[in-house]
């Protein structure tokens, strides 16, 4: 796990619609079914490997995938 000190998305991507993060959610980020602790994206502290960290809406599937790939997280191990 680790800290997310950057998520860098291109801008402009084609036939990408939006991309949506943690900041862009309204209410509360968490999809817990049960109590609290889950969190919808990653904000702040990414806690495994897969965890989703934004939203890529695009066209079709091919394009959001394409920019998904092109996204350069920057995380901070932590111990």
């Amino acid at each position: 796990h680790g800290r997310i000190r950057a998520l860098n998305i291109p801008d402009g991507m084609p036939g990408v619609v939006r991309t949506i993060t943690p900041a862009d959610t309204p209410g509360e980020n968490d999809i817990a079914p049960i109590g609290s602790g889950e969190a919808m994206l990653a904000d702040g502290v990414v806690e495994h490997m897969g965890q989703a960290m934004a939203i890529v809406v695009a066209r079709t599937r091919d394009e959001a995938l394409r920019c998904a790939l092109a996204a350069r997280p920057e995380i901070e191990p932590l111990p």
